[in-house]
């Protein structure tokens, strides 16, 4: 949550003014988290890991590790 405050700026002005020049792994990244999170709280009231949303919650938390691990070794090697 410390992370969407600190970034608020960044998302009102996507969905004010569009991509532009956003990165667009930032944007992927902010779906699929959004997307993985949304799945996670389904999984509470369904039967669990080897549901069908289960298996997809899975597979996209997978692709999301390695987009979120690529996004912030992106970040710090363009901060030094």
């Amino acid at each position: 949550m410390a992370h969407i405050k600190t970034h608020w700026a960044w998302y009102t002005s996507l969905f004010r003014n569009g991509l532009g020049r956003k990165s667009h792994v930032t944007v992927i990244v902010s779906i699929l988290f959004m997307v993985v999170s949304l799945t996670g709280c389904v999984l509470l009231g369904v039967e669990g890991a080897n549901s069908g949303i289960g298996l997809w919650h899975y597979r996209i938390g997978l692709l999301s590790v390695a987009l979120f691990g690529g996004h912030i070794l992106y970040k710090e090697t363009r901060i030094m």
